[in-house]
């Protein structure tokens, strides 16, 4: 017997959704209802009243688009999503999935297509019970490491209290885990004001974190609001924190501890409530250890904290990652990735992540007239990645020393970035002399992706 709760079918035509109920015959289990709706615009009131674990929607149902509020849906249910429609353009199939859809049978389908779909897809859901609430519609993806992402960043709604940390690795999308916790707590109105702590001048850091009263300093034409005061009563995303000046960490500490903040000039201060979100690509307990970061601003900032997967752990979200791209990427509108040219992304290793994999794409797109993708645009540097061993016997020249290089390279960038882009101190950490990791930085940069 399927793990199925109730039901809703939505189409404005009456003939299919007779034709659609009478498919559904004998699957739902005992105990089990079916309700129809005919408009879109009903369903937000009907799912706030009605448990619904299965959606069944058209696209075009009078002026209103079924896929519109897909993630409306699934973030008040937590229900399966099943697109039904006869417009299987690839481009209306990329948006159901970027979307949230988690299928698409074209019409007209047979009606054992659609019970094969509901037992594929509820004797996994039986294993793995989705959150009644809030799908977390912000991230792609179904892996078992994204899934669990997904359950505890559910599992911190209505708890914004608390600060949080999201730790992963450089292009992972970190900035995505982020919007998904404020997305779940929007109901309240809370303000989203972001701090890029890599891209603020150090001069400039403390004017724009905690504000500026007028003549504090010579450009100091104006009084103005600094990233805490417009944050209060909501979320303040200190995006690179592990790049947090240490001198300004102190003060950060203060305004957490006191919950009032100064304006750079200013004698009167203002209280705020903000929860912090910060993200790092650094190992921040290394940081402690070196003197880099201190102890108790970590730990006032990591009350929580969310690692991001590498997109090499998670390589079976690639095909909703690609869907997701293109229904929301202006070179994808209307374009499809051919099945083949998906296989080609999987062997790939994606040192650069989730921004790497964009890149790819996008390069692909844009080499491509055609509206399918039939094979990926892969820079230089990824193809010596992507190169198969010599089989048995073969002689390639060169292969060991191509391989032995492609390895030193990326030693060579982990060294860079982990320093912070310091090549003195990444150097010494390789022992190899400065004049070598300039040459082998050099021709890195030169192989990198286009972004």
């Amino acid at each position: 017997m399927l793990a199925l709760g109730n039901l809703l079918l939505i189409d404005d035509d009456p003939l299919v959704q007779e034709a659609i109920l009478a498919s559904l015959q004998g699957i739902p289990p005992v105990g089990s209802q079916v309700f129809t709706l005919n408009n879109p615009k009903d369903v937000a009131a009907f799912l706030a009243k009605n448990r619904i674990s299965l959606i069944l929607t058209d696209i075009h149902m009078g002026e209103e688009n079924g896929l519109d509020s897909i993630s409306e849906w699934k973030a008040l249910s937590g229900a399966v999503v099943l697109v039904i429609s006869g417009d299987n353009r690839p481009a209306q199939m990329n948006r159901a999935f970027s979307l949230g859809a988690d299928g698409f049978l074209s019409k007209p389908f047979h009606p054992p297509q659609l019970r094969s779909w509901m037992e594929k897809h509820f004797s996994v859901a039986a294993q793995n019970p989705r959150p009644a609430k809030a799908d977390c519609a912000w991230l792609v993806g179904r892996s078992p490491a994204i899934a669990r992402l997904k359950e505890q960043i559910c599992r911190l709604n209505g708890k914004p209290g608390l600060n949080i940390l999201i730790h992963g690795e450089s292009g992972t999308g970190k900035e995505r885990v982020a919007r998904a916790l404020h997305a779940q707590e929007a109901a309240n109105a809370r303000p989203w004001v972001v701090a890029n702590m890599a891209a603020i001048p150090p001069t400039l850091m403390e004017s724009e974190l905690f504000g500026v009263e007028k003549g504090a300093f010579t450009d100091a034409k104006q009084s103005r609001a600094g990233k805490f005061e417009l944050a209060d009563k909501g979320d303040l995303f200190l995006d690179e924190i592990g790049d947090l000046p240490f001198e300004a960490q102190s003060k950060i500490l203060r305004i957490i501890q006191e919950k009032h903040v100064e304006r750079l000039g200013g004698n009167k201060g203002k209280n705020v409530e903000v929860r912090l979100i910060s993200a790092t690509h650094r190992n921040l307990e290394e940081e402690i250890e070196q003197n880099k970061f201190r102890s108790d601003l970590y730990f006032r900032l990591a009350e929580v904290v969310l690692s991001v997967p590498a997109l090499r752990d998670r390589k079976e979200d690639i095909p909703a990652l690609v869907a997701d791209f293109l229904g929301n990427n202006p070179l994808g509108e209307g374009r499809a990735f051919s099945p083949a040219a998906l296989e080609e992304l999987i062997p790939y290793h994606w040192p650069g992540n989730v921004r790497e994999l964009e890149s790819t794409l996008k390069r692909s797109l844009a080499f491509t007239t055609q509206d399918e993708v039939t094979s990926i645009e892969w820079t230089p540097h990824q193809k010596t990645w992507n190169a198969p061993l010599p089989l048995s016997g073969e002689k390639e020249k060169g292969f060991i020393q191509k391989q032995v290089r492609t390895t030193e390279h990326e030693l060579i960038w982990k060294a860079w970035k982990k320093n912070g882009g310091q090549v003195d101190k990444a150097s010494q950490d390789l022992g190899v002399s400065k004049a070598t990791f300039y040459r082998r930085l050099k021709e890195i940069k030169a192989n990198l992706p286009l972004e």
